[in-house]
């Protein structure tokens, strides 16, 4: 058996919370279910708001990203592979409604990471790319034209913090429960 640490979602209050293994490559959701519930206080939090295409081969890749970003609250677009996302963000950008940030796997299959944020920054994509690889592949990634960089296996915490540094956000005092 491993230890889970609680791990809090910015912006969720009460209703999920994300438990890590301790080796922290594992996000799994629990349902919170209280007798009563606590005193609110305000605090001053910083609320992420976007648009996010999430572009990984894998099924549960997919699944598992696109599903701890709609918890934070953010719209989520998948796609599974690099043609599949050139078509989506250029089609999301031909109707005024581009992604904020596109979070890219590198290493795909009909058109990997490397070839689609090149063939998107060709065509004037000038939104945000942010690549999700394998350790000591970020000069790589950065030369295509992504603009951030995440090593996998992927944690939540690195989710988080990506998300963080490459989406607008707002800071507003809310009542946490």
């Amino acid at each position: 058996m491993t230890d889970r640490q609680p791990s809090r979602i910015d912006g969720v209050t009460g209703e999920m919370e994300f438990f890590m293994h301790s080796d922290e490559h594992t996000i799994a959701p629990r349902r919170i279910h209280r007798k009563h519930k606590p005193r609110a206080k305000q605090t001053l939090t910083r609320k992420l708001t976007g648009n996010i295409l999430v572009v990984d081969d894998s099924s549960d890749g997919r699944a598992v990203i696109s599903g701890v970003l709609r918890c934070i609250g953010f719209t989520v677009e998948t796609a599974d592979n690099g043609m599949e996302a050139c078509q989506r963000a250029l089609a999301a950008l031909a109707q005024g409604q581009p992604f904020d940030l596109i979070m890219m796997d590198m290493q795909m299959p009909v058109m990997d990471g490397y070839a689609a944020t090149t063939r998107l920054r060709e065509l004037g994509y000038s939104h945000r790319i942010a690549a999700l690889s394998n350790e000591g592949a970020s000069e790589e990634c950065f030369s295509a034209g992504c603009d951030d960089f995440a090593n996998k296996p992927i944690t939540f915490r690195m989710l988080s913090d990506l998300a963080k540094r490459n989406l607008p956000s707002s800071s507003t005092i809310q009542s946490q429960r």
